[in-house]
């Protein structure tokens, strides 16, 4: 799954993983990226819906 993930955001191809051009630890650092990427937009989007609210 976390190889998927990466492949799918576009961050390398799966042949680049077939082939031994990204190793393990890239594919974690760049799954922990993403992971931070993603809880920093729900945090965003969860500050602008409380700003929304409070301006009600």
């Amino acid at each position: 799954m976390l190889v998927m993930k990466v492949v799918k955001e576009g961050m390398c191809s799966y042949s680049d993983i077939k082939e031994g051009k990204i190793d393990y630890e890239d594919i974690i650092n760049m799954n922990d990226y993403l992971t931070l990427k993603q809880d920093l937009e729900a945090e965003a989007i969860a500050i602008e819906r409380k700003k929304n609210e409070q301006d009600r």
